[in-house]
C-alpha cells in the first residue's frame, strides 16, 4: 500500500513540475498523500521540495502559495521525515520562516511578504529577492 502511494506521489510530482495548470489539483492530492511518510521521502528524493519552496516564494496566485505553505507545514509535522524536511528548508529560508510554516501557513506567507528589521531577522525587499 505504501509503495503504491509512493509511486502515485512520484507520478504526481512529475505532473506538478511539467504541467503548471495542474498545480492546484496536485497540491490538494499531495496534501492527502503526505500523511504517508514514504511519500514525503519521495518528495525529498525527487527534489520536489525545491519546487514547493519556489511556489511558496514566487507564485502570483495566493491560493497556490497558501496550499503550498499548508503542504510544507504538514510535511514538517511528520515525526520521522519532518526533521529532514526542516533541514532542507533551513538551507534556503531563515529559521523564523520555517518555524512559522510549522505553526501557520498564513503567518509564514505574511512574514515572507513583509519587511522585518530586528535582532532575530533582517528581511527586506533585497533579501527576499536573493531567496527567490
Amino acid at each position: 500500500s505504501s509503495g503504491i502511494n509512493a509511486e502515485y506521489g512520484g507520478s504526481l510530482l512529475v505532473m506538478f513540475m511539467l504541467v503548471p495548470g495542474s498545480r492546484s489539483s496536485v497540491l490538494q492530492v499531495l496534501h492527502a498523500l503526505v500523511s504517508n511518510t514514504t511519500v514525503i521521502k519521495e518528495v525529498l528524493v525527487k527534489g520536489a521540495l525545491i519546487y514547493l519552496l519556489h511556489l511558496f516564494c514566487n507564485s502570483s496566485t495566493p491560493e497556490i502559495r497558501e496550499d503550498t505553505a499548508l503542504l510544507l507545514s504538514k510535511m514538517l509535522s511528520d515525526k520521522l521525515v519532518g526533521p529532514k524536511v526542516r533541514l532542507v528548508l533551513l538551507k534556503f529560508l531563515p529559521s523564523l520562516f520555517v518555524e512559522a510554516l510549522s505553526d501557520s501557513a498564513e503567518t509564514a506567507i505574511h512574514m515572507f511578504d513583509n519587511t522585518h528589521e530586528n535582532p532575530e531577522l533582517v528581511w527586506s525587499d533585497e533579501s527576499r529577492e536573493r531567496e527567490r
